[in-house]
């Protein structure tokens, strides 16, 4: 993730060290009598060598069951997980695919979880069930339509779900978590996926060949209304979609022969092909900020990963699965894939990618105090102060999430000392 601004001219670097021999911080000063946003960079590097731009994940199998798997879903931070599968079972873990429980629905075939994993959405035929417990309690709603598709914002209240044009076409939209659902205008479409942005106004369906009207469609007003998009493609057989957190970068798969992925950095106003090989692309996932990406192919049996954008990708050294489904944490460094098990010929696990996360921070004056805010890691961290740079105390102020964004925050009064700040990987 990029800084987000320059540090003030009045800002300087004090002090670069090693924490917990894993990454380092370089720990900036702040001037607190300067009542103007300044921004705190936190640079973290891994293993003492800066991440290259293009990366393979290393993937390893959880202890969820072979399944024949249609979808998985995680949370924010990468610790909650859902995935439906074959014969109406439900799987959740709470650990990051440490352990698994299972829940029995009724063909449950798409999944959806809130930023923080508390309101999980699962579609099972014309069936949407939500659950605003972690899984203990469901109820349903009929959207009488088979669900192609289904996104949730971060706080799991605005909904969206698409169907295939065989049962109509149609684009639906919830603002009350599910509790009853709009259909929008724009019908007859082959709806094949749809993404959300972290409020839920900024939307992307895509559709293919099978009806008129394939392509790549932008909402700006939670679906209220759709633009057509300029793709630089005639007719492509768009089959998966993923957004950033706020709307702005997108990318769309092509889900026939001779797919490609395209992306765009001005929500949808222009796309630019990959540079990555034709297949047939049936799952798109990106970090909150969209600079890192992950793409699943079934028919290839293959994983790529971008760390910019999508500028340039890596294949993942993973079995030879029909990966049917990719979901990514907040800040891109844990990775959950699930795949097919067709006539039980794959062994089709869970796996899980974790990759030591390499938040930045910034900070700004706000209401009279400093809040700082990183983008939600994968695993945890502490933020600790020091006014001397050689000891260092925990900050007792707990983040809270901020859903519009997926950042923790922190807000603490401003002190008319210096003061310098660090995120440091807990215990």
């Amino acid at each position: 993730m990029a800084p987000t601004g320059t540090p003030s001219s009045k800002m300087q670097n004090r002090n670069c060290k090693t924490v917990d021999s894993i990454w380092e911080s370089c720990d900036i000063k702040r001037q607190s009598r300067q009542m103007k946003p300044v921004k705190f960079l936190l640079l973290t590097i891994l293993g003492g060598f800066a991440l290259p731009f293009s990366f393979a994940q290393t993937w390893t199998q959880t202890k969820a069951p072979s399944e024949n798997w249609f979808s998985v879903a995680s949370s924010a931070d990468g610790t909650k997980l859902i995935a439906p599968c074959q014969f109406g079972s439900l799987f959740t873990s709470t650990n990051s695919g440490a352990t698994w429980q299972t829940n029995t629905f009724f063909d449950c075939y798409l999944a959806a979880l809130s930023g923080d994993g508390t309101r999980l959405i699962v579609t099972a035929g014309f069936q949407v069930y939500i659950s605003t417990n972690g899984g203990a309690i469901w109820f349903s709603n009929s959207v009488s339509e088979d669900i192609a598709g289904i996104a949730s914002s971060a706080n799991g209240m605005e909904l969206v779900a698409v169907n295939r044009s065989g049962n109509g076409g149609h684009i639906f939209t919830s603002t009350n978590g599910g509790m009853t659902w709009l259909t929008n205008s724009l019908a007859g479409r082959n709806w094949t996926s749809v993404a959300s942005s972290a409020d839920g106004t900024r939307l992307i369906a895509t559709a293919n060949t099978v009806s008129v009207g394939a392509g790549i469609y932008t909402s700006t007003n939670s679906g209220l209304t759709w633009v057509s998009n300029a793709v630089p493609v005639r007719a492509p057989d768009w089959g998966c979609a993923a957004s950033s957190a706020d709307g702005v970068r997108l990318a769309a798969g092509i889900g026939g022969n001779g797919g490609a992925i395209f992306t765009s950095t001005n929500s949808g106003g222009s796309w630019i092909s990959n540079a990555i090989p034709r297949m047939v692309w049936n799952s798109l996932a990106c970090s909150a900020v969209g600079r890192k990406l992950i793409a699943a192919s079934s028919t290839s049996e293959c994983i790529y990963t971008s760390a910019d954008g999508g500028t340039t990708w890596a294949s993942n050294s993973v079995p030879n699965v029909p990966w049917r489904s990719v979901a990514s944490s907040a800040d891109g460094n844990s990775l959950v894939a699930v795949g097919a098990n067709f006539n039980q010929t794959y062994a089709s696990k869970i796996y899980m990618s974790q990759t030591a996360p390499a938040p930045f921070m910034s900070s700004e004056y706000s209401n009279g105090g400093l809040a700082l805010a990183w983008i939600l890691p994968s695993t945890n961290f502490v933020l600790q102060s020091s006014a001397d740079l050689s000891a260092w105390t925990d900050v007792t102020n707990q983040p809270v999430l901020n859903l519009s964004n997926l950042q923790n925050e922190v807000s603490l009064p401003v002190s008319s000392s210096n003061a310098f700040f660090r995120l440091s990987a807990s215990p």
